[in-house]
């Protein structure tokens, strides 16, 4: 059974740090988009699909690490993202989509 993270909008302006829970597999489209003070993301183990735009205009992220249960990374997803100097993302990405790391 597949979980999705959803989130209320808006968030916080403040929001510095954020942990998906392991239980989740698929994070909703534009779910973290013009988070400007969001630096840290510690993402679900189980990970398999980021959705478009879901870190988009995240100015403040440096680093990330994507598990190897990733399979999906969709368009626009880190866009944007000025600070971001390292990402490690796994052989296991099968779809990595428009403008990800514009």
């Amino acid at each position: 059974m597949s979980r999705k993270y959803s989130l209320l909008r808006p968030l916080p302006p403040s929001l510095e740090r954020v942990t998906i829970p392991d239980h989740v597999t698929d994070i909703e489209d534009d779910a973290f988009y013009s988070c400007d003070s969001l630096r840290f993301i510690r993402l679900s183990n189980n990970l398999e699909y980021i959705g478009k735009g879901d870190f988009y205009n995240c100015k403040s992220v440096e680093a990330g690490f994507l598990p190897p249960t990733v399979t999906y990374i969709d368009d626009e997803a880190f866009y944007d993202c000025e600070s971001l100097r390292f990402l490690y993302a796994p052989e296991t990405i099968d779809h990595l989509g428009d403008g990800v790391f514009q």
